[in-house]
């Protein structure tokens, strides 16, 4: 933990667990490891929600890991499996409905202003000074707030889209600073990146897109859209790798089903529905999830400790396609 004399909120959780939830939340990371180890592709992004990292394994080997911000407990970052299908250079932000309502209208209405840098307010689809609006007898559904391109806007200079009906998404941001914070469950769902931009050089590797391409692309400060030729798989994962304990709520969504029971406690996967769309499963307790099923193989090494660390490397030991 972080040595900064304060009794903090990972300091108290901590304190609070007993050694027999820490021996139960040890086994339950432990089979969750082995599960992800058997079933996660050669080639995936992992979002671990639990110790907020994200790490990039391309043919069973890690290449890249980084710090991650992910949702906070009343906004929580719902467990997916998915894939990225295109990255946007300097991309603009579209403030979320749930932001909208919840903090923008509330700003607009008490100051006359969005309390966005560089934005532009659209009311009924005409741009508008907000200054010259009252706000009060305005509903969320008219209003809409988009924040232009640059190191200002809330998404950073990348933006990895996914294909949920969620609207999550991974992004940079313009806050690195917040990324030196032991518990970093304070965004609104979407997924905050440390080093975007290495991301996206080693997922566009191999193209025409080379690093000094993305460089004359932020140089033109318009959002351009890149396509995978080969789109990445994402997994958002609860592995409780830090051995630190999480209380998670289940997801807010419309497609919450009960999942199967490991360890005496209800577990978050995914299911799907009879359409075929994903369906989260809600976590009942404060234990590390199962992941989601997939196809190919990755592992997690171990210490001499025991203790599993946080590099994903490939079994080596043969199993059947």
């Amino acid at each position: 933990m972080k040595p900064d004399g304060l009794v903090g909120a990972g300091t108290r959780a901590a304190l609070d667990r007993t050694p027999a939830e820490a021996a139960s939340l040890m086994r339950q990371s432990a089979a969750a490891m082995r599960s992800f180890r058997d079933t996660a592709p050669d080639d995936v992004l992992v979002v671990n929600l639990t110790d907020q990292t994200t790490t990039l394994v391309r043919g069973g080997e890690e290449e890249l890991t980084m710090r991650a911000i992910v949702g906070r407990p009343s906004r929580e970052t719902p467990l997916l499996t998915d894939r990225i299908t295109h990255i946007i250079v300097n991309p603009t932000w579209t403030v979320p409905p749930t932001i909208l309502k919840e903090d923008k209208l509330p700003m607009l209405r008490a100051k006359g202003v969005p309390g966005i840098q560089n934005a532009i307010v659209y009311l009924d689809g005409q741009e508008v000074a907000p200054e010259t609006v009252d706000w009060y007898g305005v509903t969320p559904g008219r209003v809409r707030i988009v924040q232009q391109p640059g190191d200002h806007n809330a998404l950073g200079r990348f933006r990895f889209n996914l294909t949920n009906p969620y609207d999550i998404y991974l992004h940079g941001t313009n806050e690195p600073r917040l990324f030196s914070r032991e518990l970093r469950s304070i965004s609104s769902g979407c997924v905050r990146l440390e080093d975007p931009r290495r991301l996206a050089e080693l997922l566009l590797q191999g193209t025409t897109v080379t690093p000094a391409r993305i460089d004359r692309m932020l140089d033109r400060m318009q959002p351009q859209w890149v396509k995978l030729a080969t789109p990445m798989p994402v997994q958002f994962v609860y592995l409780d790798r830090d051995r630190r304990s999480r209380r998670r709520r289940p997801p807010a969504s419309g497609h919450l089903r009960p999942a199967g029971r490991r360890a005496g406690h209800r577990v978050g996967s995914l299911v799907r529905t009879r359409s075929g769309a994903p369906a989260i499963a809600p976590a009942a307790a404060p234990a590390p999830a199962a992941p989601p099923a997939d196809t190919g193989r990755a592992a997690f090494p171990v210490d001499k400790s025991g203790t599993a660390k946080a590099g994903l490397r490939r079994q080596r030991s043969p199993r059947p396609d």
